[in-house]
Parts: structure tokens; C-alpha cells; sequence
């Protein structure tokens, strides 16, 4: 019985929309040393934040160098973005702290808490996902997939924009395994 009320809660947490979930920062940047904010660093082909042990790769194909920005207030620890050279959709790992009742929308406020502040005697999810208009650079109409896991008390956001379900998934897939 336990099991199935956690399937339920997490079909639950799978449904539903909300807004755009990355916020944009006017100091993106490709990493260097010298220019990686608190807490991120340098590990060869990828740009890690220890802390909440994650491994944004530099450079994944179809898309341009990653870039990295953060942190943004409140919450914002690092954004780690991904350009579609096609213009058809950004992908990306964000990396927040929590903060009860901080977010884009009711609902990731809701699966943020679900993820962090469990109700006492139950297991947290193991991530929530979400579904979003998106415009693309390029003015398509267009969704985006968020999934969001908890890890160190830190939350990781994987996102990625495309002109379907398909599109955005395929994009998820290529860097949300960390």
C-alpha cells in the first residue's frame, strides 16, 4: 500500500504545467577558472558543482559551448546552458537552494517542498517533472520539460525546450544522467 501511494504522488508530481523554469542572467559565460562562480570548478570535459555533485558537460553536439551563469538571487546557484545551434530550443542544469515558498510557479513551489520537506513518515519523490509553454530564440511556440531531483539539500533542475514532447526529451537525454 505504502509502494502505491508513492506511484500516486509521483504521478502526481508528474502532471500538471507551470511557467519557464531557468532564469535568464546577463553574465553568462563559457567557464574558465578565473571567471567560475563559488563553488564550481574545472574537471576536465566537464564543469562540476561539488556540492551538489553535478557534472555539466562542456560541450555536447547540436549545441553550442556551454555556458555558465549564477549565481542569481534569491536562490540560484548556477545555471548551466545549453544553445541549440538550430535555434529550436535550449537545454540546461540549474542548481538551486532551497527556500520554502521560493519559485516560479505554485506548483514547482509545491514539488520543491514535496522534494525536500516530505510529509513526516514519507519518502520524498524521487524527482518531480513538469511541462511549460516556451518560446525559442528563433520565436517557435514551443514546451519544456523540467525534471527536478533533490541531492545534498540542493536541487538540480534539468530542462530543455523543444517543439515537442519528443524534441524536449531527446534534448534531457543527452545530459540529465548526472
Amino acid at each position: 500500500m505504502r509502494l502505491a501511494g508513492q506511484l500516486l504522488g509521483i504521478a502526481l508530481l508528474v502532471s500538471g504545467s507551470g511557467q519557464v523554469i531557468a532564469q535568464q542572467a546577463d553574465n553568462l559565460q563559457s567557464p574558465s577558472p578565473a571567471t567560475l562562480p563559488d563553488g564550481w570548478s574545472l574537471d576536465g570535459d566537464r564543469t562540476v558543482h561539488a556540492a551538489s555533485d553535478t557534472r555539466c558537460r562542456n560541450d555536447i553536439a547540436g549545441f553550442l559551448h556551454m555556458r555558465l551563469s549564477g549565481p542569481v538571487d534569491p536562490n540560484i546557484v548556477g545555471t548551466c546552458r545549453y544553445e541549440d545551434m538550430s535555434g529550436g530550443g535550449d537545454a540546461g542544469i540549474q542548481v538551486r537552494r532551497y527556500m520554502r515558498g521560493v519559485g516560479e510557479s505554485r506548483e514547482a513551489i509545491a514539488y520543491d517542498r514535496a522534494l525536500i520537506e516530505p510529509p513526516d513518515g514519507e519518502m520524498p519523490p524521487m524527482m518531480t517533472v513538469r511541462f511549460a509553454p516556451a518560446t525559442t530564440r528563433n520565436g517557435q511556440m514551443a514546451g519544456v520539460v523540467i525534471m527536478t531531483k533533490a541531492r545534498n539539500g540542493l536541487l538540480i533542475d534539468c530542462f530543455a525546450e523543444g517543439i515537442s514532447l519528443e524534441d524536449a526529451t531527446k534534448k534531457i537525454a543527452l545530459f540529465c544522467a548526472n
